[in-house]
């Protein structure tokens, strides 16, 4: 029971460092987006299209199923006895 306080408090403790170190990054961008202006009349916000999400997600989806694939057809996961890539 006490070890997993001691995982909460260490993690809790890393994104409080965390944050401190990239504040003064995240408050410059606050900043600058403050100052910035635009030459338009009406700002405007576009919309990703769809298709182009389902792209992202379908070339992740390519890759993992190639690395499953590759490691099911292996008898061992010891990277120094693969060698599919030697010639």
């Amino acid at each position: 029971m006490l070890s997993k306080w001691l995982d909460l408090a260490i993690a809790s403790g890393a994104g409080v460092l965390f944050l401190l170190i990239s504040s003064p990054i995240w408050l410059t961008f606050l900043d600058t987006l403050s100052r910035s202006y635009s030459t338009y009349d009406a700002p405007q916000a576009f919309q990703i299209e769809p298709g182009m999400l389902a792209g992202l997600f379908d070339e992740a989806a390519v890759g993992l199923a190639i690395i499953i694939a590759t490691f099911r057809t292996r008898e061992t996961l010891n990277v120094d006895s693969v060698d599919l890539m030697k010639s």
